[in-house]
């Protein structure tokens, strides 16, 4: 399920839709703020709740290490998803 919905392994390309925020465009240059705009935004809609402070500053440690660098946008986006949609708090949510 996490796969098909957040364009994993997708040879098709998907469109990046709901995964990233308002005003973020797929080929935007990764950086912190981006990362947090994204993250901020997947939790809303998956978890129905903002990441806290600790969650943000871990997300920003994972953008810094996003590879091939720079990363896009999309190419955050995705991986993130899944690892959202497969996390404990969504599965027992």
């Amino acid at each position: 399920f996490g796969a098909e919905v957040c364009g994993i392994g997708d040879v098709r390309g998907v469109d990046a839709g709901f995964r990233l925020p308002e005003g973020i465009a797929p080929d935007f240059a990764l950086d912190d703020n981006i990362a947090s705009q994204i993250a901020t935004h997947q939790y809303r809609v998956f978890l129905s709740r903002n990441p806290n402070e600790g969650e943000l500053d871990e997300i920003r440690g994972w953008a810094s290490q996003c590879t091939p660098a720079p990363c896009t946008a999309e190419a955050f986006a995705r991986p993130f998803c899944f690892s959202t949609l497969s996390s404990s708090e969504m599965l027992f949510y």
